[in-house]
């Protein structure tokens, strides 16, 4: 069985947003693979961990609009696009910086 094929059950337990427990087991259960994207994507060290929770705070804040569809794709792609997402903000934001310091 794959580590990442989350339970139709916890998803929907975890859309309840109010559900403290199920959320844990979530983020416990997908830490690794969001710092896996994270590295992927060439963040530094440093940013790894604030990384992992913007792309927590996100997939939260989105999880009551998703709407999940066995057979039309997994959670853990929605999961990828969502924290490569916040990856990309922060390369557009940490470039920007990066340009105003060096003008």
């Amino acid at each position: 069985m794959d580590k990442y094929n989350t339970r139709q059950t916890l998803i929907a337990r975890i859309r309840e947003q109010h559900n403290d427990q199920s959320w844990e087991e979530f983020a416990e259960l997908y830490k690794a693979y969001l710092y896996s994207i994270i590295i992927r994507m060439g963040a530094k060290e440093s940013d790894r961990d604030d990384l992992v929770q913007k792309a927590l705070i996100e997939i939260w804040k989105s999880l009551p609009k998703f709407e999940y569809i066995p057979g039309q794709g997994k959670f853990r792609n929605w999961v990828f696009t969502v924290t490569k997402n916040i990856c990309l903000s922060h390369f557009r934001t940490h470039k920007r910086y990066q340009n105003k310091i060096q003008k």
